[in-house]
């Protein structure tokens, strides 16, 4: 009874939409050759707000209000010490991940690889066809 009635008004948004950032290859995938990711920071920016995109705790651009609003793109490519796990991940300011996926490259066989496989494999066929016609040949008294 000492106070007087108040009115207070709340307003907020709740936004559930998912920005469209497109990788070379699906979720969890693997290559050995490299990746590359598309995005439109305007689009991005009308999405979810000031946000910032990583790959690898490596900051690849910040998006705001004065982002460009042309499809970007950004590659990564499979070198001596390329092979490993790549974090694509868009932050927002406030520090919450918005979209995260991971993609995969591994490293390509040496060419000492290469050929032991290759011998190998010409071993074992000859192996087997030996075999199959010594068994052919074979007579019984």
């Amino acid at each position: 009874g000492i106070y007087p009635d108040r009115e207070v008004t709340f307003s907020f948004t709740i936004n559930n939409e998912i920005p469209n950032i497109e990788c070379s290859l699906d979720y969890g995938e693997s290559t050995k050759d490299g990746f590359t990711i598309r995005y439109n920071p305007g689009i991005i920016y009308d999405q979810v707000g000031d946000s910032l995109l990583y790959i690898n705790n490596t900051l690849v651009i910040t998006i705001d209000e004065n982002s460009p609003t042309e499809l970007m793109e950004t590659e990564r490519t499979e070198d001596r010490d390329g092979a490993g796990d790549y974090y694509i991940r868009l932050i927002s300011s406030s520090g919450n991940v918005i979209l995260s996926y991971k993609v995969e490259i591994k490293e390509p066989l040496n060419v000492w690889a290469i050929v032991i496989i290759v011998v190998v494999s010409v071993i074992v066929i000859a192996v087997i066809t030996i075999i199959i016609v010594l068994r052919t040949r074979m007579r019984i008294r």
